[in-house]
């Protein structure tokens, strides 16, 4: 079990990594205002599944440890896992909102394109993360 609380913790720093690079490259389709591709949706996408991923081990790690029995402390017992569901929640949203979306982006002068929008779904889903980077 102590390999998996270790592979989870080392795994959030590629939670990160895939997040910061699905925020930049959103953030610049946005401010170039550039029309979005197929390529495009791919760091979004990866950053996702490697959040999937990290919740899958922290369950595993949940219900390995026997967190839900109160010798824990209420952080890792219930609130940790809370968050990130939320957060796990979020991304996934923010992932299927931006595949429906269609156009150029939105400039930081004007001119507010559908996928505009679609640039926020990374970086909300960074935020929600990167809020809870501290805890493991």
């Amino acid at each position: 079990m102590e390999t998996l609380v270790t592979l989870h913790d080392l795994w959030r720093w590629v939670v990160l990594i895939a997040f910061g690079v699905a925020v930049l490259s959103g953030l610049r389709k946005w401010h170039q205002g550039a029309e979005w591709r197929v390529v495009d949706r791919r760091w979004p996408l990866v950053a996702t599944v490697t959040l999937d991923i990290q919740v899958l081990l922290g369950i595993v790690i949940w219900a390995g440890q026997g967190r839900w029995t109160g010798d824990h402390p209420f952080f890792t017992t219930w609130l940790h896992p809370m968050i990130m569901l939320v957060a796990l929640g979020v991304a996934h949203a923010t992932l299927s909102r931006s595949r429906r979306l269609r156009g150029p982006a939105q400039t930081p002068h004007g001119g507010r394109g559908a996928s505009g929008r679609a640039a926020a779904g990374p970086v909300g889903r960074a935020q929600v993360c990167v809020a809870h980077v501290g805890g493991v």
